[in-house]
């Protein structure tokens, strides 16, 4: 499995170098790591579950597409929030393998097959024991260990819900489920301006109609991360200096 992802990566930093150089605003680069980066590996996701390692490696890869080497930026994990929430909906490509997987087995365990009479032997079928008891199964059926740790924490199946809005559901489980895990800081501007209400903030940025250049300028002037000098000096960072031009007079003191 190891060279298998290593194959994956190899492509997904070979498609993000020959997309680097094209002249795409923030916005725009976010909508191409969501629409276009990690577009042929969502089958290799649900079938082969990355490691902890491997999905770090994809987000770095993203992060790295995002950023053209900005000198402030903002954390890639507030990215992956809702858009109401300080984020842009981009995928937590962990989570998102874990989702997909669930809805494989899901799909998988609806008809006759070897999926459904394992998911009965080990009890699979219903709602799960919370806590899990992933332990119980053997660690051959490692999917199946997967599906047990994952699915514990929600309900597999709500009566009248249709798979379109079940896949979302688990994916917002399993991402808060992350998310409280790792317990991520706020962010700097939030933390510097406590006392603004920021959902709205977000929400209007998102709604606005203006083009994505403009969308991607007012969120780096929100995050405050735009190089100013002022910005620079204050993280002890060298101000560019502008050198005139030759054939430009230099300027003198007088008096």
């Amino acid at each position: 499995m190891n060279d298998r992802w290593t194959g994956v990566l190899q492509a997904v930093r070979a498609q993000a170098r020959k997309a680097y150089a094209r002249n795409l605003c923030l916005a725009q680069r976010i909508h191409h790591v969501q629409l276009c980066l990690p577009a042929k590996i969502w089958y290799v996701l649900q079938v082969f579950p990355p490691t902890h390692v491997h999905a770090q490696q994809l987000t770095t890869i993203c992060s790295w597409f995002i950023w053209l080497g900005a000198t402030f930026r903002v954390p890639v994990t507030a990215f992956q929030s809702p858009k109401h929430e300080i984020g842009w909906n981009l995928p937590n490509l962990e989570v998102k393998s874990k989702s997909l997987l669930s809805n494989m087995m899901q799909m998988l365990g609806a008809g006759g097959s070897v999926i459904l009479e394992l998911m009965r032997i080990w009890d699979l079928t219903g709602t799960l024991p919370n806590p899990p008891l992933a332990h119980r199964i053997p660690s051959q059926l490692l999917y199946l260990r997967q599906y047990d740790t994952d699915m514990a924490y929600a309900t597999p199946y709500v009566p009248g819900e249709t798979l379109q809005k079940l896949k979302p559901r688990v994916y917002d489980m399993l991402f808060r489920l992350t998310n409280n895990a790792s317990a991520p800081g706020e962010l700097r501007i939030v933390r510097k301006f406590f006392s603004i209400d920021w959902e709205p903030v977000w929400k209007n940025l998102h709604a606005s109609g203006v083009p994505d250049i403009t969308k991607s300028i007012w969120y780096a002037a929100i995050h405050d991360i735009i190089p100013t000098n002022d910005r620079l000096a204050a993280n002890c960072l060298p101000v560019p200096v502008l050198v005139p031009s030759v054939g430009t007079p230099a300027s003198s003191n007088t008096g």
